[in-house]
């Protein structure tokens, strides 16, 4: 088996670095991109709720907007994503794949427990935006995590970007 060669352009992700971090959405900086008001104002909607959860989520009524986005939810985890795998199970294999790099950084021990909801950014080096239930063992309460990971298509390989318990948004709080 030959072994490929990484391109000069290829950057290993770096663990726990966010690529939202410091991102705000300021939607009076745009230009109007959709043809009527209404499908204007929420995909700005989409665009800020995207922005605000990191990727991690968006109202299930903005879910048409992901039409026009590079980031796409799987709203039925029971599909397939491939080499034999449903979405859940993929979702459940990537979490558990970021919680040990977690558990290693943290020195804790927070068992995964299951998958809530994912999306995917497509192209050879796609990043998986998982929300998942977890708890540090052995009698933890439930805590809602999200973790990132870089799939790599061409290489094969998948790196863990970050895992951490999820944020509370403003309603939550």
């Amino acid at each position: 088996m030959r072994l490929m060669k990484a391109p000069k352009w290829w950057v290993e992700p770096e663990w726990d670095l966010d690529s939202f971090d410091g991102l705000e959405y300021d939607s009076s900086e745009e230009e109007d991109e959709m043809s009527n008001e209404e499908d204007e104002q929420k995909w700005r909607r989409f665009k800020r709720q995207l922005t605000e959860s990191k990727g991690f989520y968006v109202e299930p009524e903005l879910m048409p907007m992901y039409n026009y986005s590079r980031f796409k939810p799987v709203e039925d985890l029971e599909r397939s994503a491939g080499c034999g795998q449903t979405y859940r199970e993929f979702f459940a294999e990537m979490a558990c794949l970021c919680l040990k790099t977690f558990n290693q950084y943290k020195r804790l021990n927070v068992e995964f427990v299951e998958v809530l909801r994912g999306a995917f950014t497509a192209g050879s080096k796609s990043k998986v935006y998982i929300s998942f239930m977890a708890k540090e063992k052995p009698d933890g309460p439930l805590v809602e995590y999200q973790c990132k990971v870089c799939c790599t298509v061409v290489r094969n390989v998948n790196y863990p970007i970050l895992c951490r318990p999820a944020h509370k948004t403003g309603e939550e709080q």
